[in-house]
C-alpha cells in the first residue's frame, strides 16, 4: 500500500518506488495510539486518537486508521502523513488494498533533494522545511492499482519550486494527469501559473494554457526546452527552439530549429538570413570520459558576399566542433579538440563580440600522452584555420578571390601532422645533478603542396598585412621562392627531428646563496620535401643564476609583518649554430631563423611570422630586486605587497635593455579587498631598440604610452560577497616587446621586429541583488588609432568605448527557474544585440563554438 501511494505523490522519484510490495514486506507496527481495538476472529484493527504506524522505513501518522489482516485493507482518516527518507505525502483521507487498488484525496506530496530522515516530522510543515524541496505535487483526488506502473490524477498540481509556505514561482495546473512514476505524464488542460513578484503581485497568475501537456518526469527525458530568442546585432532577430532527445543513459542530443531574419542595414557587403540549424551530441560512456560534437548550418537567403572572398558553397553556413576527454588509465590520456567553419566570414558573422570577431586563427588538436615514471610519451597533430585577412579586397569581373575550400583545405597554411616526442622529466643523476630533455619528430606542412607558396615577401592568405593587390613574385604558383630584399621567402615543408637536452646542478652555499648553473643543446635535422637537400644543425647555452633571501620581521602577533627582499642575477650566453641554417621562416619556437633582410634606413624590416631561437650568438645578463611585505593568514601567509625591479643587459652589444617593474598588492578593506596587478616594460638608461624596429603598416598617432614597450596592468576591488569593480589595460610599443618576443632561451630577442602599437582595456562591475547577478562591462582603445576597424570616416579614431557588454541573470529564490539577458552594443553593429535564456530548471551552459 505505502509503495503504491508513494509512488503516486512522488512521479518525480524512481520508478522502483512504484513496484507493487510483496507479501513478505515487514508487518505493520503501530507507534503511538490513543485507543486500539483489535478484532482477533475478524483480524481487523482500529486505532484513533492520534495513530502512529510504521513499516519498515515508512511511517504513516493520522487521526483514525484501520487495518483488514485477511483483504490487506488499510484506511487513513485525518491529517494523515506519510513519510520515508527524502519523501512525504499528506492527504485528508487514503484507503488502500495491499497489491491492489488505491486512492487518496487532498493529496500534497514533497520529494527532496536527498534521503533526509523526516521520522520524526510530526506535521507536513516540518516535513516541508526539512532539506530542500526538489518535486512537489498534489491533486484533489487520485486512483490507481498498485499492479500497474501509473495512476491517474484529478485537479493536478506540479512544480519544482520551493518557496517555503509562499506561493510557488511556478506551477502547472491540470485538469487531470496520468501519470507513470520516473518515466512522464500526460496532462489534460494544463496551465502555467507564475506569481510575479517583480511587479508586487505575491498570487499565482495564469499566464499560457494548452489543450494538452506532455512532462517528463525522469532525470533525462525526451522534449522540447525552452526557445530561445536573440535580437538586434547585425542578423536581426533570431528564434530558435531545441528538442532534446535522451538516446541513453550516457548519450544525449539537442536538435535545434532556427530563423534569422536578418538585418535589413547592414555595414559590410553580406548578411545572414534564413532557416537554420543545429545538431549537438553529448556522451560520457564512463568515467573519466566525455565529449561533446556539434553541427551548424545555416541556409542563407542573402546574396550579397565579397568578390574578394571565397563564397560558401550555396550559401550555406556551416560550422562544426568536436570536444573529447578521456582518461584511457592512470597514465593515458586523449584529448580531442576541434574547430572548423566553411567559410572566411562565419567568424565575424557570428559572434556578437567584437574581440571573437578578429580572432585570427583556430587551433584543432588531437594529443595522446602517456606517463611513465621519468617519461612523457605523446602523439599529436594540429590542424591551423585561419579566420582573417582572408579576403583579397577587390571587385569587379578582373577580381581574383582568396583561396578557402572546404574547411579552410585550399589555404596553403602550414599544420603539425603529424608529431611524436618523449620527454624525460629531470632526473637526478648526481648530488644537485638533473638531467631533462626531449626527443621528437614532427612534419610541417600545408595539406597539399610542398610549400607556402606565399610569394617573396613570405605573406599569404590568412596571414596579418596579405594583400593580394600588392605585387608579390611567386604568389600562388606552386613553386618555391626563395629569399628576396621583399622578405625570407616561402616556407617549404619538412619533416624535423629534434632532440635537446639540459643539464642543471642547483645548489646553495650557507643560508646566503642560492646557485644554479645550467647548459643545454640543440640538435635538428630537416628533410624538406622540395628544392633543399636534408640539412642539420646544433647550438648550445650555457646559463647561471644567483639569488639570495634577506629578512626581516616587524611586530608581533597577527599584526606582524616580514619584509623580504630578494635579489637575483641571472646569465646567460648562446652559440652561433652549427651547420647550416633554415633557408626561410622558423616552424617554431625550437628552429633558429634565418635573418631578416636588412633595412633601408628610417625603414622597418619585413614582419616576421613566429617567434624563434636567436639566429648567431647572444650573450644576455637580467638583474632584479624583489621585494615582499608577507603577514600572517590563519596558518599560512599572505603577500600583501610585492614589488620587482628589473633590468636586461646586452653583453654582447655591451648596451642596456628593457627596464621592467612587476608589482601586485592585495589588501583588506573595511568591507572587502582591494588588489592589483601591474607589470611595466620600458626604456631607459640610454637603451634602445635595434635598427628597423616599428610599425608594421602606417605609424598610429603619438601617444603617453609610446613611453612603454609593454604594459599590463588591472584593478580590483571586491566586497565580501564576491560584488566587484573591476579594470584592465594592455599595451605594446611600435615593434612591440623584445622580452614578448624571445623564443625559449634568450631573455630578449635583440633583432628588429614590425610590429604595430596597440593598446586596449576593459573596465567593469559584478554585483548580486537579491536573485539577480548583473554584470557590465566596457571595452575601449586606449590610444588613438591609425584606421577605425568599421572602416567608417564618421566613426571618432580617438580613445574611446568601442563595445558595451551586459548581462543580468534571475536565480529565483525557490530555485526553480532562471531567466537571463545579455546585452552586447558594438560600434560597427546597426542595432545592440539581445540574448534572452529562460530555463524553469537550471540553466546550462554551452562551451563556446563556432
Amino acid at each position: 500500500m505505502t509503495g503504491a501511494l508513494l509512488a503516486l505523490a512522488f512521479a518525480a522519484a524512481p520508478s522502483s518506488i512504484a513496484s507493487p510490495t510483496p507479501r513478505s514486506a515487514p508487518p505493520i507496527e503501530v507507534l503511538e495510539a490513543g485507543h486500539v481495538d483489535y478484532d482477533v476472529a475478524r483480524e481487523r484493527g482500529v486505532a484513533t486518537g492520534g495513530v502512529v504506524l510504521r513499516r519498515g522505513a515508512v511511517t504513516v501518522r493520522a487521526d483514525t486508521a484501520t487495518y483488514d489482516a485477511r483483504t490487506g485493507e488499510v484506511e487513513a482518516r485525518g491529517n494523515v502523513l506519510l513519510t520515508e527518507p527524502g519523501q512525504a505525502v499528506e492527504a485528508s483521507a487514503m484507503h488502500a488494498v495491499l497489491d491492489g487498488p488505491y486512492e487518496a484525496r487532498d493529496v500534497v506530496a514533497f520529494l527532496k533533494d536527498g534521503p533526509f530522515d523526516l521520522s520524526r516530522c510530526r506535521t507536513m510543515d516540518e516535513a516541508r522545511r526539512t532539506g530542500r524541496n526538489h518535486f512537489t505535487f498534489g491533486g484533489a483526488e487520485l486512483k490507481g492499482d498498485s499492479r500497474e506502473r501509473g495512476f491517474r490524477v484529478d485537479r493536478a498540481r506540479v512544480t519544482l519550486c520551493d518557496c517555503g509556505g509562499a506561493p510557488p514561482s511556478w506551477e502547472i495546473r491540470a485538469h487531470s494527469a496520468n501519470v507513470v512514476p520516473g518515466d512522464h505524464a500526460w496532462l489534460t488542460l494544463p496551465i502555467l501559473y507564475i506569481t510575479p513578484r517583480f511587479l508586487f503581485i505575491h498570487t499565482p497568475v495564469p499566464v499560457m494554457v494548452f489543450p494538452v501537456g506532455y512532462l517528463p518526469l525522469g532525470e533525462r527525458q525526451s522534449g522540447l526546452l525552452i526557445p530561445e530568442l536573440a535580437l538586434g546585432g547585425s542578423n536581426g532577430t533570431v528564434i530558435s527552439q531545441p528538442l532534446f532527445l535522451a538516446l541513453g543513459r550516457s548519450y544525449d542530443a539537442t536538435i535545434t530549429g532556427a530563423y534569422t531574419f536578418g538585418e535589413d542595414k547592414v555595414v559590410v557587403a553580406r548578411g545572414v538570413k534564413g532557416f537554420g540549424g543545429s545538431l549537438e551530441l553529448r556522451w560520457a560512456p564512463a568515467e573519466g570520459s566525455r565529449g561533446h560534437a556539434r553541427l551548424t548550418l545555416l541556409h542563407s537567403a542573402v546574396d550579397h558576399w565579397p568578390d574578394g572572398a571565397a563564397r560558401p558553397p550555396g550559401m550555406n553556413r556551416i560550422a562544426a566542433s568536436i570536444m573529447h576527454d578521456q582518461r584511457i588509465s592512470d597514465r593515458s590520456y586523449l584529448k580531442v579538440d576541434v574547430g572548423l567553419v566553411d567559410d572566411p566570414y562565419y567568424a565575424a558573422d557570428f559572434n556578437s563580440d567584437a574581440l571573437l570577431r578578429v580572432i585570427e586563427y583556430r587551433r584543432s588538436v588531437l594529443a595522446l600522452t602517456h606517463r611513465r615514471d621519468d617519461v612523457l610519451l605523446e602523439a599529436d597533430a594540429a590542424y591551423l584555420l585561419p579566420l582573417n585577412n582572408l579576403d583579397a579586397l577587390c571587385s569587379g569581373d578582373a577580381c581574383q578571390r582568396a583561396p578557402f575550400g572546404v574547411f579552410g583545405t585550399d589555404l596553403s597554411t602550414f599544420h603539425r601532422l603529424p608529431a611524436a616526442s618523449a620527454t624525460l622529466l629531470p632526473l637526478r643523476l648526481a648530488g644537485p645533478l638533473r638531467l631533462a630533455g626531449t626527443v621528437g619528430v614532427a612534419r610541417y606542412a600545408p595539406l597539399r603542396g610542398p610549400t607556402g607558396d606565399e610569394g617573396a615577401n613570405g605573406i599569404g592568405p590568412g596571414e596579418r598585412g596579405w594583400n593580394i593587390n600588392l605585387n608579390d613574385t611567386g604568389e600562388g604558383d606552386s613553386r618555391w621562392q626563395g629569399r628576396s630584399s621583399a622578405g625570407l621567402g616561402e616556407r617549404l615543408a619538412t619533416t624535423r627531428a629534434l632532440a635537446r637536452a639540459e643539464l642543471r646542478a642547483p645548489f646553495t652555499l650557507g643560508r646566503a646563496l642560492t646557485v644554479e648553473p645550467w647548459v643545454a643543446g640543440t640538435a635538428a635535422a630537416y628533410a624538406f620535401e622540395a628544392a633543399q637537400s636534408p640539412q642539420a644543425n646544433a647550438r648550445a647555452v650555457a646559463g647561471l643564476a644567483l639569488s639570495s633571501d634577506l629578512s626581516r620581521t616587524f611586530g608581533q602577533g597577527a599584526g606582524r609583518l616580514r619584509h623580504e627582499i630578494q635579489p637575483r642575477l641571472e646569465w646567460i650566453a648562446g652559440t652561433s649554430q652549427a651547420g647550416s641554417g633554415l633557408p626561410n621562416y622558423a616552424y617554431d619556437e625550437l628552429d633558429v631563423a634565418a635573418a631578416l633582410p636588412g633595412a633601408a634606413s628610417g625603414q622597418t624590416v619585413p614582419a616576421r611570422r613566429t617567434l624563434s631561437a636567436t639566429p648567431g650568438r647572444f650573450h644576455q645578463l637580467q638583474l632584479s630586486v624583489r621585494n615582499r611585505l608577507v603577514a600572517p593568514s590563519g596558518p599560512l601567509s599572505d603577500t600583501a605587497l610585492e614589488l620587482t625591479l628589473g633590468q636586461d643587459l646586452d653583453l654582447e652589444a655591451g648596451s642596456p635593455s628593457e627596464s621592467w617593474v612587476r608589482g601586485r598588492v592585495t589588501r583588506p578593506i573595511p568591507f572587502g579587498s582591494f588588489s592589483a596587478d601591474v607589470t611595466a616594460r620600458f626604456l631607459a638608461f640610454g637603451a634602445k631598440r635595434a635598427e628597423g624596429t616599428g610599425p608594421a603598416t602606417a605609424p598610429p598617432p603619438h601617444s603617453r604610452l609610446d613611453a612603454f614597450t609593454s604594459l599590463q596592468a588591472s584593478v580590483t576591488v571586491a566586497d565580501r560577497r564576491g560584488d566587484n569593480v573591476h579594470a584592465s589595460l594592455f599595451a605594446v610599443g611600435n615593434g612591440g616587446s623584445p622580452r614578448l618576443l624571445a623564443g625559449l632561451e634568450p631573455f630578449f630577442d635583440p633583432r628588429p621586429f614590425a610590429a604595430d602599437a596597440h593598446a586596449s582595456g576593459s573596465a567593469g562591475v559584478a554585483g548580486r541583488i537579491s536573485g539577480a547577478t548583473l554584470s557590465y562591462d566596457a571595452d575601449f582603445n586606449a590610444r588613438e588609432l591609425a584606421t577605425h576597424p568599421c572602416n567608417d570616416p564618421k566613426k571618432s579614431t580617438a580613445p574611446h568605448v568601442y563595445q558595451h557588454r551586459a548581462s543580468l541573470v534571475w536565480d529565483s529564490p525557490c530555485k526553480c527557474w532562471k531567466a537571463g539577458v545579455t546585452v552586447k552594443l558594438y560600434e560597427c553593429d546597426p542595432k545592440p544585440t539581445f540574448v534572452f535564456v529562460v530555463d524553469l530548471s537550471s540553466l546550462v551552459d554551452r562551451p563556446p563554438t563556432f
